[in-house]
């Protein structure tokens, strides 16, 4: 677990790194986003997510980062994505921040492939990825969502990047419209 303090407030990520890391080739990024409720060491279940045995099989590096909670340990944490959700909207959470300090934290870490960082997110993880596609498209080369929908309060992306977004028609969670 890494641990950066960020407007006051104590974060944490994970980092699985494959076996096949070599510091002397830059490896790519996924930035993995958990869903509202969850938190990283959920979305770091490779039995849930496989996240982890992708990471072993592609070579990348996998970043997990704690959404913000108040309860220790970090469950039940929720990410800012502008118009949703819980007490990380409610407070202002500077989310784009914390995940920018992560990504900058990792390539102070390890050997990054700066051009190949990417970030995926579930639910209310897929709504902070599309907020990182219009708030830190200097830093990802493009995002996946996955039943999380654009809640951006506004969308001026530096540059235009590639959005993958995996919804189904009938989430009852978070609606498809």
């Amino acid at each position: 677990v890494h641990i950066l303090e960020l407007g006051g407030l104590k974060r944490q990520y994970l980092v699985h790194v494959p076996q096949a890391y070599n510091p002397a080739k830059p490896a790519p990024v996924l930035v993995a986003l958990h869903g509202g409720g969850g938190n990283m060491r959920l979305q770091a279940d490779d039995g849930r997510y496989g996240l982890i045995s992708k990471s072993e099989s592609a070579g990348f590096l996998a970043v997990f980062p704690n959404g913000y909670s108040a309860w220790p340990g970090g469950r039940l944490a929720t990410w800012n994505a502008g118009a949703c959700c819980g007490s990380a909207r409610d407070k202002g959470v500077d989310d784009v921040a914390f995940v920018r300090a992560v990504v900058a934290d990792v390539q102070r870490r390890y050997s990054v492939d700066a051009q190949r960082v990417y970030a995926t997110g579930m639910s209310n993880g897929g709504m902070l990825a599309h907020r990182l596609a219009c708030e830190a498209a200097d830093v990802f080369a493009g995002i996946a969502a996955v039943a999380g929908t654009d809640n951006t309060l506004a969308c001026t992306p530096s540059r235009a990047i590639p959005v993958l977004h995996i919804h189904a028609r009938d989430d009852d969670h978070v609606l498809f419209n």
